[in-house]
């Protein structure tokens, strides 16, 4: 069970890591950028596909396609919904959003991969 939720946290690590890059740096920074890319990209794909889809349903290749298309389509619908808010589309709005989204896509797909593994569970028929 750990060895199944070690993507999870290490998403989450991520996307905390990238979040804090994103705002703490400078706004012309190659290091803020390069921090900011992976937030945008791949974290909340990836979260919100092992929401989506058990752990062995997909391979690898399906898996970081679905990780960047569907990072893509969050990130647009994000600065969509960004664009509504009295905030706007600034850095830190986008920064949280997306952390945001990733750490809530990663708790829903631990408690769907907590309640399989449950459900799972061998059952032991000795009779005794």
């Amino acid at each position: 069970m750990q060895r199944q939720l070690s993507d999870l946290q290490a998403v989450m690590i991520g996307a905390g890591l990238s979040a804090v890059v994103s705002l703490a740096l400078p706004a012309n920074s190659l290091i803020r950028l390069s921090g900011a890319l992976p937030l945008v990209l791949f974290l909340p794909g990836y979260a919100i596909s092992a929401a989506l889809f058990p752990p062995r349903s997909l391979g690898v290749p399906e898996r970081l396609l679905f990780s960047l298309g569907l990072s893509v389509s969050v990130t647009a619908l994000a600065g969509l919904a960004l664009n509504w808010t009295p905030w706007g589309l600034q850095t830190n709005t986008w920064a949280i959003t997306l952390a945001a989204m990733v750490v809530a896509a990663s708790a829903i797909a631990w408690r769907r991969r907590q309640t399989a593994a449950i459900t799972n569970a061998p059952v032991d028929l000795k009779f005794k």
